[in-house]
């Protein structure tokens, strides 16, 4: 790094900690807040909040992230920083982590990314942080691209992806009917052939005790979705 490091010492700071429904596999909110508090606490920086965000860092307007920027804004005494396990965590573009960086620079606010060991207070951390936004949107979109490759080829090979819906049981990565709720699901669809509204369905299996799936509550939305994927 540059000779000109954050003084660490006399930060505060926010940690930002973001994942998308991609991305749970690879980056976990729990473990991005433990890394961030981990660093805090062996670099001695006042970490005052994190603030956790379930978006793709492919959208730019990040509620939560925005949130945090104007909480440090705000409450946080300069020096004051905004930390986050990676880069990518922070912005996948590059053209929305540059118009990200500007608004932090006015507002006196320095970034540090814990993974990349890169802060964006010196001019050496400026430009290897630009760089790194770059590889680390390449590095992303390449897991990506594998993922998907490999659940294609799961599919191809016959295995189930998902949860089993109701009548159906996993057995050995492939799916097979579950036949007591077959009976089930053939006496919903006796009740809306009899009229039966959704709801009166749905308090019909609950008043006779007969579990759902995940053993909650019937409700017409589930009686729904059941009946639906019945027709198809």
């Amino acid at each position: 790094m540059s000779k000109n490091k954050i003084p660490f010492s006399k930060l505060q700071a926010c940690g930002y900690c973001r994942t998308s429904k991609e991305e749970q596999s690879i980056y976990s909110m729990n473990a991005q807040e433990e890394a961030i508090k981990f660093h805090c606490s062996t670099k001695n920086i006042d970490l005052v909040k994190v603030f956790r965000e379930s978006e793709s860092g492919a959208t730019e307007k990040r509620v939560v992230l925005f949130e945090c920027i104007d909480y440090i804004h705000q409450n946080l005494t300069i020096p004051r920083c905004l930390i986050c396990f990676s880069i990518d965590r922070f912005s996948r573009s590059m053209l929305h982590f540059l118009k990200l960086k500007e608004k932090l620079d006015r507002k006196h606010i320095s970034l540090y990314f814990i993974r990349e060991n890169l802060d964006t207070v010196s001019s050496s951390g400026n430009f290897l942080t630009n760089i790194l936004s770059s590889i680390a949107q390449y590095e992303l979109e390449t897991i990506k691209a594998r993922t998907k490759l490999g659940l294609q080829e799961a599919v191809r090979q016959g295995v189930s992806l998902g949860r089993p819906q109701y009548g159906e049981n996993q057995r050995e990565k492939r799916r097979v009917t579950n036949h007591r709720e077959r009976i089930v699901i053939n006496l919903i669809s006796d009740l809306r052939t009899q009229g039966f509204s959704y709801r009166k369905i749905s308090n019909t299996l609950q008043n006779s005790e007969i579990p759902t799936k995940n053993y909650k509550n019937w409700n017409p939305g589930t009686i729904w979705k059941i009946l639906h994927r019945k027709e198809k």
